[in-house]
């Protein structure tokens, strides 16, 4: 163990060890130890019997466990992904196909090996020397793009850009907002204003929705789902 970190993040007494005071449930003491990188906690430990993944999870769940392949070469890669010389982690779950030795992450949100990409537990796409982060969470095989683990079938790849705010792309055709098309967004017009509103030729947009009415020359957003243009104001829920 070591006492200096686990005083710092945990707490135990004869049966257990605790993280933020929930109890991890551990299975050998003797050998259950923080994994860090970099020197620093990084939401992974382990004993001989389990990997014990200690943060957010998409059950809710603050702490969830799987069976320890190899105690000796098990590291984390980051705080969502770990490996050892058998397989690759994600939180609780074995990454089937992975190869340990050339994983490692792109950025906050995906990871690779040497033949795919990966988002959280998914596989997205093949990786290959086609394979590009346009931004953040759009990628692109060279042939397609991808938010998250969704495909855009109908993007168009060669005008594809994001725009300055998150979320938010555009191409020759259409409007997007993550994966999801901008019904009646007109893409050449098309810009971002301020508070999450946006505007074309034709429409104001709150978020993904038309705001009916909202004449695009004269709007001024006010406030979050709050503006005015010179015949009305607007508070939308």
């Amino acid at each position: 163990m070591q006492p200096l970190l686990l005083s710092m993040i945990h707490t135990e007494d004869k049966n257990d060890i605790y993280w933020c005071d929930e109890p991890i449930h551990v299975s050998d003491k003797a050998s259950f130890k923080p994994v860090t990188k970099d020197g620093e906690l990084d939401h992974w430990a382990k004993d001989k019997e389990y990997v014990y993944y200690l943060g957010y999870h998409p059950r809710n769940t603050p702490i969830v466990r799987t069976h320890i392949a190899d105690y000796d070469t098990f590291e984390t890669v980051n705080a969502d992904y770990a490996r050892d010389k058998v397989q690759v982690y994600f939180h609780d779950t074995i990454l089937v196909g992975a190869d340990p030795t050339s994983f490692r992450e792109l950025n906050f949100y995906y990871a690779r090996d040497d033949k795919h990409v990966f988002y959280e537990d998914i596989i997205v796409c093949n990786f290959s020397r086609s394979f590009r982060v346009i931004d953040k969470k759009y990628i692109t095989d060279g042939t397609y793009v991808y938010y998250e683990a969704d495909k855009l079938e109908i993007a168009d790849l060669a005008t594809f850009n994001v725009m300055c705010y998150q979320g938010w792309a555009k191409d020759k055709n259409r409007v997007y907002y993550e994966k999801s098309v901008i019904q009646g967004a007109d893409p050449m017009t098309f810009e971002m204003t301020t508070y999450g509103f946006s505007r074309d030729k034709e429409h104001v947009f709150d978020g993904p929705q038309i705001v009916e009415g909202a004449d695009p020359e004269t709007f001024i957003a006010t406030g979050f789902h709050k503006g005015e243009d010179k015949y009305r104001k607007y508070e939308l829920k």
